[in-house]
């Protein structure tokens, strides 16, 4: 399945907000092509939504939408897989993931000897 394209780069060089309303547009035409094997939307399935809304789009509107539309499919992509962190979550390195981990331990077991501490005191 391919993720990227050229086009995706548009996203990184223009506001967005700027092209905010395209985003209706891609659910309109359909964020991606196809079923089992997805694939993004293709300038002949925008050129046909076009006329039949009669909408005209300039050519940075039509990159954009292909590139909102493979990103779209980078992120069905990411939400595949289940042992992966949701997609509006940035992957962190094993490293941060085990110092996290072992600060939450350490809190967990102060909270349980603090809590062993109240217990007795109360009794």
């Amino acid at each position: 399945m391919q993720s990227s394209d050229p086009d995706s780069d548009l996203l990184k060089s223009q506001s967005v907000g700027v092209f905010d309303y395209l985003i209706g547009y891609l659910f309109e035409v359909g964020p991606v092509q196809g079923g089992e094997f997805r694939k993004a939307i293709s300038y002949v399935e925008i050129e046909a939504w076009s006329r039949l809304t009669h909408i005209e789009l300039d050519w940075d509107e039509v990159l954009m939408l292909r590139a909102l539309s493979f990103a779209y499919l980078e992120g069905l992509s990411l939400g595949e897989d289940p042992n992966s962190f949701s997609p509006r979550v940035k992957k962190i390195s094993e490293d941060k993931r085990k110092q996290v981990s072992k600060e939450l331990g350490s809190r967990l077991r102060f909270m349980a000897k603090s809590n062993g501490k109240r217990r007795k005191k109360n009794k």
